[in-house]
């Protein structure tokens, strides 16, 4: 409620109303864009988190074929 106090302190009886109105529409749509983002990457990370194990393995198996080439570079080099 501080916030509200602060956002309508100071205006007069006939701005009251309609800063009040403006203020109660900003205030429940940027709730509902907020609400929306936080599904819309909800939605993503679940999407997303089946991947990720692959992306480990995958991840896994690039180390290992690079540890192999660098052996096989390092073996012609001595």
């Amino acid at each position: 409620m501080p916030s509200v106090g602060l956002a309508l302190n100071g205006l007069g009886a006939a701005e009251l109303r309609y800063a009040s109105g403006l203020f109660n529409l900003i205030r429940n749509l940027g709730g509902s864009i907020g609400v929306a983002t936080v599904n819309a990457w909800l939605q993503d990370n679940t999407r997303i988190a089946p991947m990720s194990g692959d992306l480990d393995q995958a991840g896994r198996l690039a180390q290992s074929e690079f540890g192999q080439l660098v052996g096989r570079v390092a073996s012609t080099v001595r």
